[in-house]
């Protein structure tokens, strides 16, 4: 983190602290022209920056904590894809994520949506759960093709890494292939 400049605290201020809002407050440090904050993973690297003021005024001390966001420079290009690759994780959160955002809202919850989803406990089969997600994605097309558009979004983020190529899979790949050649022939 870099400042051009540390700008001119108010009398009583007595340290600014900061550290990025994805790791724990232990990871703080005190803030003059910058700070520095090393072996952070993908997904702590982050806009928001927490903020801890300590101040003594009038024989009081306290500190105050927020969050801002900073601006980013020098991301990793593939940081967003390799970030829900991450968070997706495997084929289940793949189809937990697909059939929330393909689904009305409110439309089911998620612990619904889980025991759906569940065979044997240890996690989707392909074969058992693409009948239904194609159902839903077929139901979408015609009633609101516009979800459809969040999902190819998705897609085009997860495809620009290996993990998420792997994560979509190529039985997947062909049925989302076909529907989103009728999607891009309705707009």
């Amino acid at each position: 983190l870099m400042l051009p400049e540390f700008p001119e605290l108010p009398r009583g201020i007595e340290a600014v602290n900061c550290w990025p809002a994805t790791v724990a407050a232990s990871r703080r440090q005190t803030l003059r022209l910058g700070a520095e904050f090393s072996g952070l993973l993908l997904e702590e690297l982050s806009a928001f920056l927490a903020v801890e003021i300590r101040a003594s005024v009038k024989g009081k001390t306290g500190w105050r904590r927020f969050a801002r966001t900073v601006r980013l420079a020098g991301m990793p290009e593939d940081r967003l894809p390799r970030l829900i690759a991450t968070m997706v994780r495997d084929r289940r959160r793949f189809m937990q994520l697909l059939w929330l955002l393909l689904s009305p809202d409110q439309d089911m919850s998620v612990a619904e949506l889980n025991g759906i989803l569940s065979n044997d406990g240890s996690g989707v089969q392909w074969s058992v759960a693409l009948p239904g997600l194609l159902e839903r994605m077929l139901e979408t097309l015609g009633r609101d093709p516009g979800r459809l558009d969040a999902v190819a979004s998705l897609i085009e983020d997860l495809r620009r890494t290996e993990e998420g190529t792997e994560l979509i899979g190529p039985e997947f790949d062909e049925v989302w292939e076909s529907l989103w050649k009728v999607r891009e022939m309705m707009k």
